[in-house]
């Protein structure tokens, strides 16, 4: 397999971390471990369909010399399974014995920049507003603390109003038929109150934290609607535009907060009118980029373009913007969300442009498919799939709703975040897509590399591996069949063997 020569945005822009891992503490029933012979020490953390297990501490297990199953080489493309916002299959390199999975460091693709969240106005103002002090820091350490939670590094985090702010506001807002092409009224004043606080305490907690900032739209004086739903960016109006995120970029610089990256606008071929948005065509994000890439660099500011920012179904324009060289000089890669169509649209795009980083910035699952057992495993080949498609990210949406999945303005009434708070008491409960990140969160480090690994040939355990910059080694598997299933990994001509229970997801971790 061709190796990956570029490297995900957060390493472009000098800024990877590498933390802890979390042992949490749980005991387990039964024997699930090999004889120790020679043994390179396997650290096992698991989450089960049923809760008994929720990123759960199990017995280890040992890699002796020998016993390495062989393998098939040959990829085997498996039919994709959906179930509403959530895909999961179709990208597994099948072995050929059929308990057996081989990870291969020497295969080596794409550099992770992290796993996280968003924490939108909506997320800061439960924070913030809806728990105490104490209640709060315990929620916070949960999400970042890569020592005693599951270390959340990447946090995407939405310029102004979006579906889940707490009202309409921009940067920059002015009565209408007023216009202010000096900026001379820019104040991130209504994020002094909630949003920046909250994303301060979370990069105090890891301070090894990406931000990628997405605006869902310009002010309104700014656009075609005259108004922040709907409508789009006015031509005229592109370099202002690209002046109000570079002064966005500077402000929360200021505020102690460094943006990574940055994309044009959410979901740009998009038209939404329930709630701020605005479109902006393949040929307006080519016209804007070399301003804003321009302006970025006279401003002294390493904050990386992605390019998109949207639906894997229309990942031709992604295409078009890279396959622009004046364009594509000033892009640092691209970003999709997972709502339409298939992650390996990023496939052929990583195969024609191997130096631009791949990211999924947005997903979300909603409660109209409640059951924790069907989502855990959803959840989790879903991420999968992003990653071994190429992804160097994966992300999912609201750090913390209240109770009826609010405050919202707009869109989505029912999306379900990491965290629901009780807006009265200020309790927490942590939801399914909590577990599903911390597989991935607390072991996978910032600048690990994805490796090769197979999964089971009957196609029942889907896997992705890593290995760290201190060379350790994670293996996420998940189990999307009905039984328990036994099975071999077999690595650097060493081997172990493990059951993993049905709809169950685990990690396994190793020294290299």
């Amino acid at each position: 397999m061709r190796l990956r020569r570029g490297v995900a945005w957060a390493a472009a822009a000098g800024l990877l971390g590498v933390g802890g891992i979390v042992a949490s503490e749980h005991s387990s029933t039964g024997t699930r471990r090999t004889a120790v012979s020679t043994p390179t020490p396997v650290a096992v953390w698991e989450t089960t369909g049923d809760q008994s297990r929720l990123l759960a501490q199990e017995p280890g297990a040992s890699f002796v010399s020998g016993g390495t199953p062989s393998v098939s080489s040959t990829p085997t493309k498996t039919a994709q399974t959906c179930v509403l916002l959530w895909c999961w299959g179709g990208t597994a390199t099948s072995a050929s014995a059929s308990a057996s999975i081989t990870v291969d460091n020497t295969q080596r693709f794409q550099t992770m920049t992290g796993v996280g969240a968003s924490i939108t106005d909506s997320s800061a103002y439960v924070l913030m507003h809806d728990m105490s002090a104490g209640q709060r820091a315990a929620v916070m350490t949960q999400e970042f603390d890569p020592t005693r939670g599951i270390g959340l590094d990447v946090l995407r985090e939405p310029v102004g109003a979006n579906d889940f702010s707490t009202s309409n506001y921009t940067e920059d807002d002015l009565p209408a038929g007023q216009t202010d092409p000096t900026l001379s009224h820019f104040s991130i004043a209504h994020d002094l109150v909630n949003l920046i606080p909250a994303v301060r305490q979370a990069i105090a907690i890891n301070p090894n934290i990406q931000i990628v900032a997405t605006p869902w739209t310009a002010p309104a004086w700014m656009k075609t609607s005259g108004s922040l739903d709907g409508g789009s960016l006015i031509p005229a109006d592109l370099g202002i535009y690209a002046n109000y995120l570079v002064k966005y970029i500077q402000a929360y610089a200021a505020q102690g907060i460094r943006i990574a990256a940055v994309t044009m606008v959410n979901e740009p071929d998009d038209q939404q009118t329930s709630y701020p948005g605005m479109t902006m065509t393949e040929s307006q994000e080519a016209a804007l980029t070399p301003i804003l890439g321009h302006d970025l660099a006279s401003a002294g500011l390493k904050t990386q373009i992605l390019g998109f920012d949207s639906d894997w179904s229309d990942a031709s324009y992604a295409t078009s913007l890279l396959g622009t060289p004046d364009v594509a000089k000033y892009l640092a890669g691209t970003a999709f969300h997972c709502y339409a169509g298939d992650p390996s649209a990023q496939v052929p795009i990583e195969a024609a442009y191997p130096t631009k980083s791949i990211n999924e910035t947005e997903c979300s699952g909603t409660n109209a498919y409640p059951a924790f057992n069907t989502n855990l495993v959803v959840g989790t080949t879903s991420i999968i799939s992003y990653i071994r498609d190429w992804s160097s990210t994966a992300v999912l949406w609201n750090v913390a709703l209240d109770e009826n999945f609010g405050p919202t303005n707009g869109g989505c009434g029912n999306c379900v975040p990491n965290v629901s708070v009780n807006s009265t008491t200020g309790a927490a409960t942590y939801n399914v897509e909590q577990y599903v990140l911390g597989q991935f969160s607390r072991f996978v480090k910032p600048g690990a590399v994805r490796v090769a690994s197979t999964s089971l040939g009957s196609g029942s355990i889907e896997t992705v591996a890593f290995q760290n910059p201190d060379a350790s080694n994670v293996l996420v598997a998940v189990n999307t069949d009905t039984t328990a299933e036994t099975f071999t990994v077999g690595w650097s001509g060493r081997s172990f063997t493990y059951t993993i229970p049905a709809g169950a997801v685990q990690t396994f971790t190793w020294p290299g």
